[in-house]
């Protein structure tokens, strides 16, 4: 299972940098790649920061990771919907 899971995650993880890479560069231009990589890793870096400190909290309050999980997936929902928004740059 352990061998299966590495090669699943290895795949998984190692695919998304490049595949991100080049839909920045498609979306918004080879021009913007190094402030939109800083941006979008601004927002992961404060996500994977709040994200655990919040997720603890709601679980010492409510006893529960039901409302943390309801929260992550409402939060995906709405970046889903903002991604879909997102034009591609006509130069």
């Amino acid at each position: 299972m352990l061998y299966l899971f590495a090669l699943v995650f290895g795949f998984a993880s190692e695919g998304i940098g490049s595949a991100m890479a080049a839909l920045v560069s498609d979306i918004f231009g080879l021009g913007k790649i190094g402030a939109t990589f800083g941006v979008l890793e601004l927002g992961f870096g404060i996500g994977a920061a709040i994200g655990p400190v919040l997720g603890g909290l709601i679980f010492d309050v409510t006893n529960s990771y039901f409302m943390a999980f309801l929260i992550g997936a409402l939060v995906m929902v709405v970046s889903t919907l903002l991604i879909a928004l997102v034009r591609r740059e006509t130069s």
